[in-house]
């Protein structure tokens, strides 16, 4: 997937809203959020270098869940990704269809599905969230349907930290063949991001992020900024 990117493992104004509780495992919760971010940098290369607003909805029941993200810019295609997974507080796995499509080109072939033809992209992820006690995550993605006919894998790392108001993390991707990521196998997603909570009123804070992203494959280096509404 070009210009917005990536596989099954998806202007303004949002928020993110919690309709249930989460008291009880069993119970259904609904979920809603939005990113507005100053371009769309994704596991080191820039998808779209205009202003993008990525909204997200999830459904969880218990420790299984189903959502859609998409990326919307001001201009050019646009992502919108379905995902399934199931969290446990040491692992993860998920499968996701990206779908990336351009109205200026092609107005839509969203139930198209053939393999040579299809504009989705599916992808296997399997991931650790980290710990209090071990603060790394990890994530190994392996693109096996669609669009992607070089099938890439992407591993990614990462060591959390939090200093004073600040949240981030130092993370590292990389591939291990040629293929959507990169021209050979090696490092193409490095650098640092930071979030820090804005108090706006009383109640409710903004939270701000940045990320600093290098690719040493494309001999590229790119800044992003972006705030979360909730």
């Amino acid at each position: 997937m070009r210009n917005l990117a990536r596989l099954f493992l998806f202007i303004s104004v949002f928020y993110t809203a919690n309709i249930f509780a989460q008291e009880d495992s069993s119970k259904i919760d609904l979920s809603l959020s939005g990113d507005i971010v100053s371009s769309y940098v994704w596991r080191g290369s820039q998808l779209s270098g205009f202003p993008s607003f990525q909204p997200y909805m999830e459904v969880t029941y218990g420790k299984i869940y189903a959502g859609f993200w998409a990326s919307t810019p001001l201009a050019g295609p646009y992502e919108t990704d379905f995902l399934i997974g199931y969290r446990h507080d040491y692992f993860g796995i998920s499968v996701v269809d990206y779908y990336v499509t351009d109205l200026n080109v092609n107005p839509g072939n969203y139930f198209r599905w053939q393999n040579d033809l299809t504009s989705h992209d599916l992808s296997a992820e399997i991931s650790f969230p980290g710990t209090e006690s071990i603060p790394f995550r990890a994530l190994a993605a392996f693109n096996f349907y669609g669009a992607d006919t070089e099938n890439s894998r992407y591993y990614e790392a990462a060591w959390m930290f939090s200093k004073g108001d600040f949240s981030g993390e130092i993370f590292i991707g990389g591939t291990d063949a040629e293929g959507w990521y990169g021209d050979y196998e090696g490092i193409v997603n490095t650098g640092v991001s930071l979030l820090k909570e804005i108090k706006v009123t009383e109640n409710y804070s903004l939270p701000l992020f940045s990320r600093i992203i290098v690719n040493p494959q494309k001999e590229n280096i790119y800044f992003v900024v972006g705030i979360t509404l909730k």
